[in-house]
């Protein structure tokens, strides 16, 4: 990964060149093999049609995954305007909070998985008989809220930069701009990834092929959960990050 720090160091407000670095940094941190648990996500809730129902058409899909992407840049948002106005007094705090973060949402895409994988059934008790999509712009940007903490270790290269760049703005508005930033440009692989699975899950109209479809998706999102919990212990100090 390239070395952000040098440029980081020289930012001292949200300019069009800092916005544009942040940006770079966060997409290439969203293609970095430790980003792909966040993305498979967006292939589970958009593609997973036996999660919630949905056989996504391109502009649905697209619209879930920008809420998604939007949750997750919103989170990176506060951590950044966090930053800005207190600096690294904040750091231990999140990193006990990733800690219940990524066991948390580990369990969760488990549950997920298994109900994809036709293991588990899992029933909701409907309040009206009103046909209405189980999921929603709100109902993705909230699931990106949940899942904005996460992150990988082996990306703190880039992220840390970042970070520093913006507690030493001092600036809540500053910080919060260049991690906003950031988020968004973490987010296009995410958006790109739970678009073409929304387009392939209207594709597969033949019930044995999407069958299929979300076995492979419900295999995805058990590789997430695992890395998940593994990032999860390296937080704890149980495991050691992988070198590299």
């Amino acid at each position: 990964m390239p070395d952000l720090a040098p440029i980081m160091a020289g930012i001292d407000g949200v300019t069009l060149s800092a916005i544009a670095v942040v940006a770079l940094a966060g997409m290439i941190v969203g293609i970095a093999p430790g980003s792909y648990p966040l993305a498979a996500v967006a292939v589970g809730f958009t593609g997973g049609d036996g999660m919630h129902g949905i056989g996504a058409d391109r502009a649905r899909a697209f619209r879930l995954s920008l809420g998604y992407a939007l949750g997750i840049a919103v989170v990176d948002a506060i951590i950044g305007a966090m930053f800005g106005l207190v600096g690294f007094l904040v750091l231990s705090a999140l990193v006990a909070v990733m800690v219940y973060a990524y066991f948390g949402l580990s369990i969760l895409l488990v549950v997920a998985a298994l109900a994809l994988l036709r293991v588990v059934h899992l029933r909701f008790r409907l309040l009206t008989a009103t046909a209405r999509s189980a999921v929603t712009f709100r109902d993705a940007f909230g699931l990106g809220l949940l899942f904005g903490l996460t992150t990988c270790p082996a990306c703190t290269p880039l992220i840390l930069p970042v970070l520093i760049g913006a507690s030493t703005t001092g600036d809540v508005l500053m910080g919060g701009g260049l991690m906003f930033a950031f988020g968004l440009g973490r987010g296009v692989p995410i958006l790109l990834a739970g678009t073409v699975a929304g387009v392939l899950a209207r594709m597969t109209n033949v019930m044995h092929i999407a069958v299929w479809f979300d076995s492979a998706v419900g295999i995805l999102l058990l590789g997430a959960a695992l890395w998940l919990a593994f990032q999860g212990a390296i937080y704890a100090g149980w495991l050691a990050p992988a070198a590299g």
